[in-house]
């Protein structure tokens, strides 16, 4: 059972903490309603006909204002949508030459291109002016890189071959200056861990030059075969001589003529092979190669991704023989 005294001192405790949540609330009712200004950075937009033309310098991705209002204004325009800049260089005067147009906006008209509501003012904006360069566009196909992709796989897997990106080239929309000396392009870095499975994933391209040149497509697909490790070994393999010796007086003889050889690779793809993909090979050539050692070297098929951890045996000896003369009397 409770005492008196032990209920009266914890009804006393959240007494404090109500009259403590009413005070704060009622200070921050207070606070909120008071005016306040606010840096707050405003995304920019421009807008012009993308299908004829193109940024002919690049402009900042954001304007940095000084906006006034009471506290519930200021954050609900924070938390919310927020506010947005739009630059339309239409009915504009420019200074232009052939392909070029350059409209020019004063600190007044790019506060006048933010959509903010009339509860708040916008004081001040950085930059305080702004030159919008636009020319005529013109497209260009270029090839996609991918320099900087990292794959960490699970422990006892391995990436078979390389990674695959699709498309391998993609078209380049600007003016004819922006992009005239770009002859590739590049996708984002990518950082892929604990992998264990085929795994395909978007990557999306570079936007380094962001409103002056257009890329498309803006994203890439990535393919990755990973397999888990495993090793094969290959017995009793025939062991082949490349050279053909035009010389019928001599003939070779090597041993072992026969040899086993270890693979490791991914176990999908070492789980389709036959003993006949597996071919050791040597290269001697009568009158050249005298009597001695060689070393086999292991033909694999083109397209399987694995590697030879072992040839057992490493050498092989070899010698040629005097074929015997045949005669022929009356």
């Amino acid at each position: 059972m409770i005492d008196a005294r032990t209920l009266l001192k914890r009804r006393r405790f959240w007494r404090a903490v109500g009259a403590t949540i009413i005070a704060l609330v009622l200070w921050g009712i207070l606070s909120l309603s008071q005016t306040y200004t606010w840096d707050i950075d405003v995304p920019l937009y421009v807008h012009i006909d993308t299908t004829r033309q193109a940024l002919g310098r690049e402009i900042p991705s954001h304007l940095r204002v000084t906006a006034r209002g009471d506290g519930w204004n200021l954050m609900q325009t924070s938390v919310g949508e927020g506010l947005s800049g739009h630059l339309d260089p239409e009915g504009r005067q420019a200074g232009s030459n052939d392909s070029t147009r350059t409209f020019s906006f004063t600190e007044r008209d790019l506060i006048n291109s933010i959509d903010a509501p009339s509860s708040i003012r916008i004081d001040k904006v950085v930059p305080p002016t702004l030159q919008l360069v636009v020319t005529d566009l013109v497209t260009k196909q270029v090839p996609l890189y991918y320099p900087d992709i990292t794959i960490r796989t699970r422990e006892g897997f391995q990436v078979i071959g390389t990674p695959v990106v699709r498309p391998d080239s993609v078209s380049l929309s600007g003016s004819r200056e922006a992009i005239r000396n770009i002859n590739g392009w590049y996708t984002k870095p990518l950082d892929l861990h604990d992998i264990f499975a085929f795994t395909r994933t978007t990557l999306p391209v570079s936007d380094s030059l962001r409103g002056v040149v257009h890329v498309q497509p803006d994203e890439a697909v990535v393919t990755v075969d990973v397999q888990e490790v495993a090793e094969v070994v290959f017995e009793d393999l025939q062991v082949v001589n490349r050279s053909a010796s035009a010389d019928t007086t001599v003939r070779l003889q090597y041993f072992p003529d026969r040899i086993t050889v270890t693979l490791r690779g991914g176990a999908r793809e070492l789980g389709k092979l036959e003993a006949s993909d597996i071919v050791p090979q040597i290269e001697l050539v009568a009158g050249v190669d005298t009597t001695g050692y060689t070393r086999p070297v292991i033909s694999l098929p083109k397209d399987l991704n694995a590697s030879i951890i072992d040839i057992e045996p490493e050498r092989i000896r070899y010698i040629w023989h005097k074929t015997a003369v045949g005669t022929s009397g009356e």
